[in-house]
C-alpha cells in the first residue's frame, strides 16, 4: 500500500527551488502518483517567492504485484525486500519517467495536446515539517503544469453526464 505525500510537504530540487503539495493526490497509475503543487523561488534574501503557476509533481511510486515499495523515514521510495531484483525494477520505472520528459517534449511540439514534462530529478531533498529540515530521497520526480484549472478530466464528466452524445463522442 503506498504512503502519500502529505500536504505541505516540501520537495526541494537542485537549484534550490521548492515544489509544495498543495493537497491530496489527484491520479496514480502502475508507475506513479501525481501531486498538486505550488512553485516556489528563492530570492536571493533566504526567502521565496510563490509562482501563480499550478504544477502537478509525479513521483515514481511503483505498484506491482512482483514487488513491494514504501516509503522510508525519509520520504524515499525504496523496496520492502533486500532483493537486487526489485531494486533494478525500481531503477527501470525511473529511468521511463524520466525518458517521459523527452518524448512528451517532442509530441508537444508537433501539436499534439499533451502537458510535456518540464523538468526531472532523480534526487531531490524532502521536508516533511515544513521545511524545517530535509532529507536526500533519489526519488523519481517529474514536474509538469498542472491541467486542474484548464477545463474537467473525461473521467470527471462522464461522472456527472453518465454517458455521451455521439457528437460529443467524436469532438473528444
Amino acid at each position: 500500500m503506498r504512503t502519500f505525500l502529505k500536504p505541505k510537504t516540501l520537495i526541494r530540487i537542485p537549484g534550490g527551488v521548492r515544489y509544495e503539495i498543495t493537497g491530496a493526490p489527484m491520479g496514480e497509475g502502475g508507475g506513479s502518483v501525481i501531486y498538486p503543487a505550488r512553485r516556489y523561488l528563492p530570492d536571493g534574501k533566504a526567502q521565496y517567492q510563490k509562482s501563480p503557476i499550478l504544477y502537478a509533481v509525479k513521483e515514481c511510486y511503483p505498484l506491482t504485484p512482483r514487488y513491494a515499495f514504501s516509503r522510508n523515514g525519509a520520504g524515499e521510495i525504496v523496496p520492502d525486500e533486500d532483493s537486487e531484483e526489485a531494486r533494478i525494477y525500481l531503477a527501470g520505472a525511473k529511468a521511463m519517467q524520466s525518458a517521459e520528459a523527452e518524448s512528451s517534449g517532442r509530441v508537444y511540439k508537433k501539436g499534439f495536446r499533451l502537458t510535456p514534462v518540464l523538468e526531472t530529478f532523480q534526487e531531490v531533498e524532502i521536508s516533511q515539517d515544513c521545511g524545517h529540515s530535509f532529507q536526500k530521497a533519489r526519488n523519481g520526480i517529474s514536474v509538469m503544469e498542472s491541467l486542474a484549472e484548464k477545463g474537467l478530466s473525461l473521467k470527471s464528466y462522464l461522472k456527472e453526464k453518465r454517458h455521451l452524445p455521439v457528437q460529443e463522442t467524436f469532438r473528444i
